[in-house]
């Protein structure tokens, strides 16, 4: 029965990961192909991000409220299916403004819900949930490579949003398969101003919540240009964006279902520095180089990142974070995470316009690098090694 419940959750991870991977590698050349500026880029990005920031919160306080984990899930993956076919028909900036924060706010509420459910039940079920997260990235690889290089063969160009939405809901037709996943069994009713505060003052939890904003955040926000810089700086054309992504996500498939018991052999410190170390080798390498093969090489790393920000913080919040708040903590946690995407997206967009993508990936190693400070002096990470 566990195996048959188990398989659900993989199914689930994958087909949702391939929205995903058809999407977010694509959008922002999508947006420059429109004839947007790279301060429009960003605005883009950043006011979705900070509507975002205010609305998943209260999924996750909504979520602990009533119970209805699933019933909440499925409803923000319709949503947003909904929210992608009005976008792909907008051309207007600010028709296309509207339609982008609409689409991030619902797909910003898909994550923290779907994983704090995961990590529940594999806490529960002593499971590793790396290894339903690597399925997730096995999922991403085929949108972004498979499918994108499929499309392209008959001149199709990214993102492949009708994709993305039928991938939403499949995704979402998993859910009535689901296990029964316990969660807050606690009658007492949620509330985001007495949880939040309660969370505040949990020093480990915001130290992870700190330096996600240094390492994992720096990284992915500057991860939205890659596409930008192999197009533009580079002079690669749509395919290479799918062969960066391959490069970048395969490994991870193995990686992520590897990390916990990595972690659970050497700790939590170790793997963070070295997964922040080598970011930092990784983006001064990109600031730098001129040949797409070399750029695909120092790629090659980005697995340990991803894998310390996908499984480890998980791991690290189930740990600090008391079970009846951690929808809730996860939820807090993502709205942070948007509002620190929202002010690099903008920041972002402003340096790609006067500066080029070189001096992105130039300020975003100067950001891991205050991460990878902040690790090798915390004693928060102490607790974790067995």
């Amino acid at each position: 029965m566990k195996t048959k419940q188990m398989k659900f959750l993989f199914m689930f991870y994958f087909i949702y990961y391939i929205s995903s991977g058809v999407y977010y590698p694509f959008v922002n050349v999508h947006y420059e192909r429109l004839g947007f500026t790279g301060s429009e880029i960003g605005l883009i990005g950043s006011v979705g991000l900070l509507a975002a920031m205010v609305i998943t919160p209260m999924w996750g306080i909504l979520a602990d409220r009533t119970r209805r984990y699933k019933s909440l899930l499925g409803l923000v993956m319709i949503l947003a299916c909904i929210s992608g076919f009005i976008w792909d028909m907008q051309l207007v900036f600010l028709n296309v403004l509207l339609a982008a924060t609409c689409l991030t706010v619902f797909r910003s509420g898909i994550n923290p819900l779907a994983d704090s459910l995961s990590v529940s039940y594999c806490s529960q079920k002593q499971y590793d949930f790396g290894k339903i997260r690597g399925i997730g990235s096995l999922g991403y690889v085929v949108g972004s490579f498979v499918i994108a290089n499929v499309a392209g063969w008959f001149g199709i160009e990214g993102p492949y949003i009708s994709v993305m939405c039928v991938t939403l809901l499949i995704a979402a037709a998993i859910l009535l398969f689901y296990p029964h996943i316990p969660m807050n069994e606690s009658r007492e009713k949620s509330s985001i101003l007495k949880n939040g505060k309660i969370l505040l003052k949990n020093k480990s939890y915001v130290f992870i919540v700190v330096l996600m904003l240094f390492t994992n955040l720096a990284m992915d926000s500057a991860g939205g240009y890659v596409g930008n810089h192999l197009v533009n700086a580079l002079g690669a054309n749509d395919g290479a964006i799918g062969t960066y992504t391959l490069i970048a996500a395969f490994p991870e498939v193995f990686f992520i279902m590897i990390i916990g018991n990595i972690i659970s052999r050497y700790g939590f410190k170790p793997m963070y520095v070295v997964a922040i170390a080598c970011q930092c080798i990784r983006l001064i390498g990109y600031a730098f180089v001129d040949s797409i093969p070399l750029f695909y090489m120092f790629t090659i790393v980005h697995m340990l990142m991803t894998g310390v920000g996908a499984v480890a913080n998980m791991n690290y919040i189930n740990k600090v974070v008391d079970t009846s708040m951690l929808t809730t903590a996860v939820s807090l946690y993502t709205g942070i995470y948007l509002v620190g995407q929202a002010l690099y997206t903008q920041l972002f967009g402003v340096v790609y316009q006067l500066y080029g993508s070189h001096m992105i990936f130039l300020v975003t190693a100067l950001m891991s690098f205050i991460g990878l400070v902040m690790v090798v002096r915390t004693k928060h990470f102490n607790f974790a090694k067995e």
